[in-house]
C-alpha cells in the first residue's frame, strides 16, 4: 500500500467521540495490513520505503477518517488498486487507527461511522498548538506559518526546491517542506544544489550519459528517490494522480525502469543539468 500520504502531527482526541472500533476487527485489520501493505510501509507502518503511516507528523493530507478510508480503498494496495473487500479496507483502517492511539470499543468501524471516528488521536505523540489541531469531520484550516509543498507544473519538480519539498512532504517529513526557502531567501536553490549535487548525480547520470555510482549516493538516506519510477511515482502522488502510481511497473514489468527514462528523459536533463555541469533546458 505505497502511498497513505503524509501527515498532520497527530491531534487530540474529540471529547465523546464515538469510538467505533473493536479488538476483533483491529486483529482481522493487522492480517490485511500484514498480507496487503507491509511489503511498502514495512511490519510496523513506519519502516518501509513508503510514507510512514505512524508517528509524529503523519497522514496530514487526510482530515478525516472518511478521506482516509476513500484514499485507501480507491487507491490501494500498489497494483492492486480496490482488490480488498470493503471489510478489508474498513479493518486495515481500524488496525491503523489503533497503531495511533485509538481505544477500541464494542462496535466496529463500518462506512456509517467513519465520519464520526476522528482520525488524529493524542495517545502516540504529544500534541503542540502549532502542529496538533483538533481532528474533527470538518479539516480545520492550517496555521498560517505551516509550509506547504507547491505541486510542480506539468507533473515533475522544476528545481531543486521543488523536488526537496516534494520528496520530504511524501516521506512525512513535513518541518522540511520549504526548508531551504526559510532559511536562504533568495538564495535557497543555490543551498538546496549544494547540499543534493551528489543524491542528483547519483540517481540521474543516465539523463546526462553518465552512469550513477549508486542509487541515493548522497547523504541523506530514503530522502531522494533512486530511479526514474520512484520519481515517477512520488510526483504523481503528490499531485493526486494516484491511477498513475505504479502505471509504468503495471505497464512494462521488469522494463519498468528503462520505459519512464525513455518517457523522462529530456525532463530530467531540463531540470537537473546543474548537477552534471550542463545548462539547462526549460524547466519541464
Amino acid at each position: 500500500m505505497p502511498a497513505l500520504a503524509a501527515a498532520l502531527a497527530v491531534g487530540l482526541l474529540v471529547a465523546g467521540a464515538a469510538l467505533a472500533l473493536t479488538d476483533a476487527q483491529v486483529a482481522r485489520g493487522a492480517t490485511v495490513f500484514e498480507q496487503s501493505c507491509a511489503t511498502c510501509h514495512g511490519p510496523n507502518g513506519n519502516d518501509g520505503f513508503a510514507t510512514p503511516l505512524k508517528g509524529t507528523g503523519t497522514l496530514v493530507r487526510f482530515a478525516s477518517t472518511r478521506e482516509l478510508y476513500d484514499y485507501t480503498s480507491a487507491t490501494m494496495p500498489l497494483a492492486a488498486e480496490g482488490s480488498l473487500t470493503e471489510r478489508q479496507y474498513l479493518d486495515v483502517v481500524a488496525w491503523l487507527l489503533a497503531e495511533r492511539g485509538h481505544a477500541t470499543g464494542a462496535a466496529e468501524l463500518s462506512l456509517a461511522t467513519l465520519d464520526d471516528t476522528p482520525l488524529h488521536a493524542g495517545a502516540m505523540t504529544t500534541p503542540t498548538a502549532a502542529t496538533s489541531p483538533v481532528a474533527t469531520a470538518t479539516a480545520a484550516p492550517a496555521p498560517a506559518d505551516m509550509p506547504t509543498a507547491t505541486p510542480a507544473p506539468q507533473g515533475w519538480p522544476t528545481t531543486c526546491v521543488d523536488l526537496n519539498d516534494i520528496v520530504e512532504a511524501h516521506l512525512g517529513n513535513d518541518d522540511n517542506v520549504g526548508i531551504y526557502q526559510r532559511v536562504f531567501g533568495d538564495g535557497a536553490e543555490q543551498g538546496c544544489q549544494n547540499d543534493h549535487r551528489d543524491d542528483v548525480r547519483g540517481v540521474f547520470g543516465w539523463a546526462f550519459g553518465q552512469p550513477a555510482p549508486s542509487a541515493d549516493a548522497g547523504a541523506q538516506e530514503l530522502a531522494w528517490p533512486t530511479d526514474c519510477v520512484d520519481l515517477n511515482d512520488i510526483v504523481e502522488n503528490h499531485l493526486g494522480n494516484h491511477g498513475n502510481v505504479g502505471i509504468y511497473q503495471r505497464t512494462f514489468g521488469d522494463q519498468a525502469e528503462a520505459a519512464c527514462r525513455n518517457d523522462h528523459r529530456e525532463d530530467v536533463r531540463g531540470v537537473f543539468g546543474w548537477a552534471f555541469g550542463v545548462a539547462t533546458s526549460s524547466a519541464v
